[in-house]
């Protein structure tokens, strides 16, 4: 048994799909419907083509309540697996988290300690670079100013080679990088000083209802609103079709 088979779970139909008799008629009889119109240029042409588009659209609908139908079973499977695997996995992800903050919070103070006896060194070695300069500014002559710098050469060669950096305490398996906790605290600022760093969407059914309500937008405001008229067809109300 593999380990990603973990369920005994019953086996999912591979089944080809096709419409019914009824269901095929009704889409060749809507297009054949449609392959009639070249053209609309009158009135009677207009009603035709307005006819023809509420058959397309009826058939689509009747096509899509199908489609929900039919998938219906396979969705409800699917709900009920992912109910599974969710409340399955709850624990595991809990322990997860808890024995990973432990974790983080061990690393993150080693490498605070680490960093703190860096700068210790680096502080110690800034201190013998000060003693140097000031012997160096009190030296009277080329002999003595070499000498001073071979001592504090020594004596920073000394330092460094007893300094022992603390050891990686990074575990195999263990990712450690440098990284942020991220709070945005004024959005609207963020996104004008960073705007790739943002995603803004404009609100289409929002805009309209101010447009509707008379509200004035301009290019200026940051927007283009053009009237035009939008053409479409409504679906009387049919009866249910099987296909």
């Amino acid at each position: 048994m593999s380990e990603t088979a973990l369920v005994l779970a019953p086996a999912i139909q591979q089944t080809d799909i096709a419409l019914t008799q009824s269901g095929q008629l009704l889409i060749d009889d809507a297009l054949s419907k449609c392959a009639l119109i070249g053209k609309v240029g009158n009135e009677i042409e207009n009603k035709v083509a307005v006819e023809a588009q509420i058959e397309l659209k009826r058939v689509l609908k009747v096509l899509e309540d199908s489609r929900i139908d039919t998938v219906k079973p396979a969705l409800e499977f699917q709900r009920k697996v992912n109910e599974f695997f969710k409340a399955k996995g709850e624990e595991l992800k809990s322990e997860l988290m808890r024995v990973g903050v432990l974790a983080s919070d061990y690393v993150t103070a080693q490498e605070a300690k680490r960093k703190a006896d860096e700068a210790s060194r680096m502080d110690g070695l800034s201190k013998l670079e000060r003693e140097r300069q000031d012997a160096l500014s009190a030296a009277n002559s080329h002999e003595e100013r070499d000498a001073i710098q071979a001592h504090y050469d020594e004596r920073a060669r000394v330092e460094s080679a007893t300094f022992v950096p603390a050891p990686s305490v990074k575990a195999k398996g263990q990712g450690v990088k440098d990284d942020w906790e991220i709070l945005v605290t004024d959005v609207h600022t963020f996104a004008r000083l960073y705007p790739n760093c943002v995603n803004i969407t404009p609100k289409m059914t929002e805009i309209k209802a101010l447009l509707r309500a008379g509200i004035k937008m301009t290019e200026a405001q940051g927007i283009r609103a053009t009237p035009k008229l939008a053409v479409g067809v409504r679906l009387p109300p049919t009866k249910t079709i099987e296909v």
